[in-house]
């Protein structure tokens, strides 16, 4: 299968990229900046991989999501994301709008011209990155979990739309949870600089990133196999979750609440 990957640069996103180019598939791997394009093309030289293919794109210009749309795939992993952390309250307006623009508009942008490109040749699959806290958001981890949640509601509706039509796409949706890549720990630092909750904002943030220390998951083999799934498996599931123990905690949490 020929999979393009978007936000490829480096964590989850980097790591199924080369699982998938090691399972034999031809990736091409999207990066966000050059600097991030460069990197990666010197670990696909280094590993010997001829089946993998880098390229800056920016999903939130129109001209790098057209040339995306060139490219001969029939695997779209929708994967890059941008995020801040701190206080709903606190939160710069300017940077939420990038957030949702970047996780939400522009990525569902991409959804419906690859679903258009697949529509031609009768067959594909969209794999959506979103996250567990769209089920359990975090404190101050807001303005990520709600673009978070829109994503999971949407494809939720574009599976239930998508059964009135015969075709041969399938739209899976990937909620990982707590996995240390960095991400958690950008995010959190915001807090330091909370200036509705600057009495204890020093406080909640070692709190915040004990809870993070405690519950990250070190290795990403286990929502990087979640995905490979979505990619190869001949009747895919609607949702893949993991951590397994993070998934469960969360559909608790969604029956009590």
């Amino acid at each position: 299968m020929k999979v393009l990957i978007t936000g490829a640069g480096s964590g989850i996103g980097l790591l199924t990229a080369l699982v998938l180019a090691e399972r034999h598939h031809y990736v091409y791997l999207a990066t966000h900046t050059q600097k991030e394009a460069d990197k990666v093309k010197k670990l696909i030289h280094a590993m010997h991989y001829d089946n993998a293919d880098v390229i800056k794109a920016d999903i939130t210009i129109s001209k790098d999501c057209d040339f995306l749309m060139k490219i001969p795939f029939d695997c779209l992993i929708n994967n890059a994301a941008q995020t801040i952390g701190g206080s709903v309250l606190n939160a710069d307006i300017e940077q939420m709008r990038r957030v949702y623009e970047v996780n939400l508009f522009s990525s569902f942008s991409l959804v419906q011209k690859a679903y258009q490109k697949f529509k031609e040749n009768h067959r594909g699959r969209i794999v959506i990155m979103s996250s567990l806290t769209a089920l359990a958001p975090v404190p101050f981890l807001g303005i990520y979990s709600s673009s978070k949640a829109a994503i999971s509601s949407l494809v939720t509706t574009l599976r239930n739309e998508n059964k009135f039509l015969d075709d041969n796409i399938s739209f899976t949706l990937i909620e990982p949870g707590m996995y240390h890549t960095g991400f958690n720990q950008y995010m959190i630092s915001y807090i330091l600089d909370d200036q509705v909750f600057k009495n204890n904002n020093y406080d909640i943030y070692k709190l915040e990133s004990a809870f993070f220390q405690i519950f990250e998951k070190r290795k990403l083999t286990s929502i990087v196999s979640k995905i490979v799934k979505a990619v190869e498996d001949k009747n895919p599931k609607k949702v893949y979750r993991a951590p397994f123990l993070q998934s469960l905690f969360c559909k608790l949490y969604n029956i009590i609440k």
